[in-house]
């Protein structure tokens, strides 16, 4: 059976939309989301920058597990800055 979580966290690390995970802000730019339920396998994670400023912003999966993943998100420059981020996470 496959499982779907989803959510929008804002650049403070707070969930603001969304079920079945929390979320934190570990430095700027970075972020860990924590799955509520552990996936059976990997699960496959995609991220999107809500409200990019120049469509170049990016925000991107990194250190996945079945029990959560880690964001990094930048702005069109490179670093790595604060942003809000939308996910689904399917597995």
């Amino acid at each position: 059976m496959t499982v779907s979580v989803y959510g929008w966290v804002d650049r403070e690390g707070t969930p603001k939309a969304g079920t079945g995970f929390k979320a934190r802000r570990d430095k700027p730019g970075y972020y860990t989301v924590t799955l509520d339920r552990t996936f059976s396998a990997l699960p496959v994670v995609v991220t999107s920058v809500v409200e990019a400023e120049d469509g170049l912003d990016g925000a991107y999966p990194i250190e996945i597990t079945n029990q959560g993943f880690r964001v990094v998100t930048t702005e069109s420059s490179g670093p790595a800055s604060d942003r809000e981020f939308s996910f689904i996470a399917t597995g």
